[in-house]
């Protein structure tokens, strides 16, 4: 099956394929002019993958070596992100952006630890309670937009 475009890594069967196509074009060792172009169109490999094939031509146990993956280290590990967060005060954590501030950790770090599930979202929809004094606000507007009957007809208060 031919490679599609912009894929990650080539498989070894191809990659040896190469090395082979490429060693039937070589004369005295030398690659024959057009004979990269020809395998790259062939096997729809770009030029620079193929150039790293020709510099491992020659080492059989490299051409059918998978590529190495080794991501990015962290810079906190859990625990030390944990006791990040638990240092931060409450009214700091209210928000991504208030966190951010807070821990100079960026906003698109604290996203990447939301999707691995080591922070998590949290909303809080409780009413705070009302005061006396806000109570009586709201009944004395309450109040002044409800029309009293006074004996045949109806005014405003």
């Amino acid at each position: 099956m031919p490679r599609t475009p912009c894929s990650k890594d080539i498989s070894p069967s191809t990659r040896v394929a190469v090395a082979l196509f490429l060693a039937e074009r070589s004369v005295e060792g030398r690659l024959s002019h057009g004979s990269l172009k020809a395998a790259a169109e062939r096997f729809r490999i770009s030029r620079t993958s193929m150039k790293e094939i020709v510099k491992h031509r020659d080492d059989p146990r490299a051409l059918i070596a998978k590529r190495k993956y080794s991501p990015r280290a962290k810079k906190y590990t859990d625990q030390e992100f944990a006791q990040i967060l638990v240092a931060v005060p409450l009214a700091q954590r209210q928000t991504l952006r208030a966190l951010e501030d807070a821990t100079s950790i960026p906003i698109d770090t604290l996203h990447c630890y939301i999707r691995s599930k080591l922070l998590r979202r949290y909303i809080s929809r409780a009413k705070p309670k009302l005061t006396p004094d806000h109570k009586n606000r709201r009944l004395a507007w309450a109040l002044g937009h409800v029309e009293r009957p006074l004996g045949n007809l109806c005014y405003k208060t």
